[in-house]
């Protein structure tokens, strides 16, 4: 059970998009400097749309190979926010899930300091910061 896209934060918000554009900056660094290694190359600048557009390419490649993997396992995966009915059930969209065990992974959340709420202008967390 997943509240949200199967990857997280990590996959959606966090890691990934961040490493993807930092990839995508030190390509533009190895650009600039090629020429102090004998490389002719000129840097034009960086086009910040094919830039995102690259970012969100490597985030659905690696969500799709995800919900590959997970249906390869035969994992029943299902979208929602669930509640502890018992200790081998959960309540989610309206049916009981049973098992033999409940594991719980309950992610994460931005947690403002007091005075400084996350207003996603000022003040930002991952998921306003990509």
């Amino acid at each position: 059970i997943e509240k949200g896209k199967v990857g997280g934060t990590c996959l959606h918000n966090g890691c990934i998009p961040t490493k993807a554009l930092l990839h995508a900056g030190e390509i533009a660094d190895q650009a600039r400097e090629a020429g102090q290694f004998g490389v002719k190359a000129t840097f034009e600048g960086i086009d910040i749309e094919a830039v995102h557009k690259y970012k969100d390419e490597v985030i659905s490649g690696l969500y799709k190979g995800l919900q590959g993997l997970i249906a390869s396992r035969k994992v029943h995966y299902i979208e929602g926010e669930g509640k502890l009915s018992s200790p081998t059930s959960v309540d989610v969209n309206g049916q009981r899930i049973q098992g033999r065990h409940v594991l719980l992974a309950t992610g994460s959340v931005p947690k403002s300091l007091p005075g400084l709420e996350i207003d996603g202008n000022r003040i930002i967390s991952s998921d306003h910061a990509l």
